[in-house]
């Protein structure tokens, strides 16, 4: 039996890895999918450098995003897709449903984002959290969604998450010090 779940969340892929953004309605969560994909573009027409398909950021579902366990050779993961009938689907304010955004589905998923309003108190190291998602642990990053260097710290997270930097954890500094 698959099991599945639906998320109030805006879902992105990148390198084939899914970002999974939530937050309260009207937080953020489809401007930072959208301000991620078009300044990855923006930034490689800048540099020179062609958009291959592993350096797009695509779409994989706003607002609503299906979660579903799969089993692999590597083991269990969560993939994400979006609703039927919605694929490439985006609410852009103050300016309607835009249907044609590229996109993908069944992206096993590296990271959730919660966004959090300003009046939340964030640490500023946190230890390392993660949430059984349909049994499957995922790592969670907590951003002030009014942060002006949310993408920039948003990026470096899916790179710890997807373990292309390392970090020390909080919760491990006591340790290094009495070494």
């Amino acid at each position: 039996m698959t099991q599945k779940v639906e998320m109030y969340a805006t879902t992105i892929c990148i390198q084939g890895k899914a970002i999974v953004i939530r937050g309260a309605s009207g937080s953020g969560k489809s401007s930072l999918a959208m301000h991620l994909m078009e300044t990855r573009e923006a930034w490689l027409a800048h540099l020179g450098k062609e958009t291959h398909e592993a350096n797009r950021v695509y779409l994989v579902s706003d607002d609503r995003t299906i979660l579903t366990r799969q089993s692999t050779p590597a083991g269990d993961c969560v993939v994400a897709a979006p609703l039927p009938h919605f694929n490439g689907y985006m609410e852009v304010r103050g300016v309607g449903i835009i249907t044609d955004f590229p996109c993908k589905k069944d992206v096993p998923v590296a990271l959730i984002v919660d966004l959090r309003p300003h009046e939340m108190d964030l640490e500023r190291m946190p230890d390392i959290r993660t949430e059984n998602v349909l049994g499957v642990p995922i790592r969670v990053s907590e951003f002030y969604a009014d942060d002006p260097f949310l993408s920039s710290r948003l990026r470096i997270a899916f790179k710890v998450a997807t373990h292309r930097l390392n970090i020390l954890a909080s919760n491990t500094l006591g340790q290094r010090r009495e070494k």
